[in-house]
């Protein structure tokens, strides 16, 4: 498959599977590409990605292993393009048409999101070793080893987060699993005494798969990460050329001004007092003009407020 070939490298990375067992590189690509893109999430850095490894591929012709490393990074590319859009995060910036998801200002669907996706990527490695299981002839350790798991943590997870008749049934669930664990967690022991004690250390993992789930919180961390890093990166840059675009234009103001004062001083020069008004003009004029400028100062409040600030300044009004 051209698709997840690029792949197989990442898994060569960890270890190779048996010569009898599964090769894990198609259920693993996905994950691989939709974790990366939670974690960057930023369609920006994307979109950049994008460009530049299709570059890098198209025009450096690099050789073959190199080639699929690229290629495992342009689809962690695509990815964070689709999870930046849906955060609205591009180069540190929201967008003005918004997002699906706004994780600064309402976290808790990013992360319970992040707790799906965990539990979603954790049921498929489940589901895998279910598969090689029926594929030897071991139904039993299907159900004993796996699906005993799934029942458990499905029904926690209903019971937990549910009510009525799904909390009922997520009991439900929860003591079929249990059960099953604690009656055939240990059954390769002889010993009915070391059996009951291997089922209870079955149920005492139940810790380490709670741990795991909750170990996906870190994608909503180290996205929400990436998105302040981009606007501490790129906010000064665009305050500045903000800035410098309204000090321009507040110097093109006050040189209209001066001039059309000075058209109006010609014409009245010997009159009293006609200077001391046309300079009035000019400072009400590049004042105003200052004002209007300031509100182009979108970056934050903050932002806004001292820039708007420091035109008052300088345009003469004091504040």
């Amino acid at each position: 498959n051209r698709v997840n070939a690029p792949y197989e490298s990442v898994v060569e990375g960890f270890a190779l599977p048996a010569y009898r067992s599964v090769d894990p590189t198609a259920v693993m690509a996905p994950f691989y590409a939709c974790l990366f893109g939670m974690m960057l999430s930023d369609a920006g850095y994307g979109l950049v990605m994008i460009v530049g490894i299709l570059a890098l591929i198209f025009l450096k012709k690099p050789a073959k292993k190199n080639a699929r490393l690229l290629w495992v990074l342009f689809g962690g590319a695509v990815m964070t393009v689709v999870w930046g859009a849906a955060y609205n995060t591009w180069m540190g910036f929201t967008a003005p048409w918004g997002g699906l998801l706004d994780p600064m200002n309402d976290p808790m669907p990013v992360m319970m999101i992040c707790l799906a996706v965990g539990v979603i990527h954790l049921y498929a490695g489940l589901g895998m070793a279910a598969y090689l299981n029926f594929k030897r002839g071991k139904p039993l350790d299907a159900l004993y080893d796996q699906f005993s798991w799934i029942f458990a943590l499905t029904g926690l997870g209903l019971y937990a987060l549910c009510s009525g008749t799904l909390k009922t049934i997520g009991l439900g669930l929860t003591i079929f699993g249990v059960a099953l664990l604690l009656l055939f967690g240990g059954r390769e022991k002889k010993n009915p005494f070391a059996r009951l004690l291997g089922g209870l250390s079955q149920i005492y993992g139940a810790t380490s798969w709670i741990s795991d789930i909750l170990s996906y919180m870190r994608l909503f961390g180290m996205g929400l990460a990436t998105g302040v890093m981009g606007q501490v990166m790129f906010m000064p840059a665009a305050c500045s050329i903000l800035s410098s675009s309204a000090s321009s234009s507040r110097k093109a103001a006050w040189h209209s001004a001066r001039c059309s004062a000075g058209q109006s001083t010609s014409a009245s020069a010997r009159k009293p007092g006609t200077r001391m008004r046309n300079f009035r003009l000019i400072l009400k004029e590049v004042t105003c003009h200052g004002m209007g400028f300031g509100d182009w100062f979108v970056c934050c409040g903050d932002c806004r407020d001292s820039a708007r600030h420091g035109l008052c300044q300088g345009g003469g009004s004091g504040g």
